[in-house]
């Protein structure tokens, strides 16, 4: 049988054309396969959200309250200790009961890894990855289906690459290269029979407004009692690339003790 892409792609072909391809196709099913994913190039990727737990069980745990006209006065951050060094730390920003933001560090006091929920739903729906304490790729959930689908890439603390999966089958179709010292990006969209880029779909266009909490943001104003986790403030606040250290202005440590298990 036709693939399904191949005969929404065979409409637009004139009578001749499209006898010839329907011909090979014919040919090439006799091999036992009709897949649609068969002889496509497109790269594979993980779109699974995968959730790292801040267990703070059998740990020494520091929890701060913070207190902020930006919420119900309900916002703290827990830091997880273990032999003196801290392991992770989870916060709630926005004092509504669900965690937004979880750092983890290494064995170095590094940060290595950040995860942040943006959505109302709460859920996690953005991942930084570190090496060293250096960002090295950022994988986000753009378009609520509980897939990641963008995948931003580092150099030096700037952003030189996207790649997306914007059907949302696990293939990259759209591939983004950012201009050194420019605002300025290229964009290849994948051919519609082989999965690759293909040079025919390219544009260009400035993106500054698409480059997000990670490329070089202006500084923004500290509010009065800002939570800050290992990672940084609260992602609109600071780039995951400039870890700051975890505290909350006038904090009290009278914060409830919480589970580090992501909130519902």
């Amino acid at each position: 049988m036709l693939p399904a892409r191949f005969r929404l792609a065979l409409i637009a072909l004139p009578p001749l054309a499209l006898s010839l391809a329907v011909a090979c196709s014919s040919s090439s099913s006799g091999k036992g396969s009709d897949s649609p994913s068969d002889g496509w190039a497109g790269e594979s990727r993980d779109t699974e959200i995968k959730h790292e737990e801040c267990d703070p069980k059998g740990k020494e745990v520091r929890s701060f309250k913070g207190e902020s006209t930006l919420s119900s006065g309900k916002s703290y951050v827990t830091r997880v200790y273990q032999s003196s060094r801290e392991v992770c730390s989870f916060a709630d920003l926005n004092g509504d009961g669900n965690i937004d933001v979880y750092t983890f560090f290494g064995e170095d006091g590094k940060i290595r890894r950040r995860e942040a929920a943006y959505t109302v739903s709460k859920q996690i729906d953005e991942i930084a990855i570190y090496q060293g304490g250096n960002l090295q790729v950022v994988m986000r959930e753009t378009n609520f289906d509980g897939k990641l689908d963008t995948w931003d890439y580092y150099e030096g603390g700037k952003l030189v690459r996207r790649e997306r999966d914007k059907t949302g089958d696990g293939r990259i179709d759209e591939w983004w290269t950012f201009e050194p010292g420019t605002e300025n990006a290229t964009i290849v969209q994948a051919d519609v029979h082989t999965g690759k880029p293909d040079p025919a779909s390219t544009v260009k266009l400035g993106v500054s407004a698409m480059m997000g909490g990670y490329g070089e943001p202006k500084p923004a104003a500290k509010p009065d009692a800002a939570v800050e986790t290992g990672g940084g403030l609260a992602p609109s606040l600071s780039p995951a690339g400039t870890p700051a250290d975890t505290g909350v202005a006038d904090a009290k440590t009278d914060a409830p003790a919480d589970t580090g298990k992501k909130g519902k």
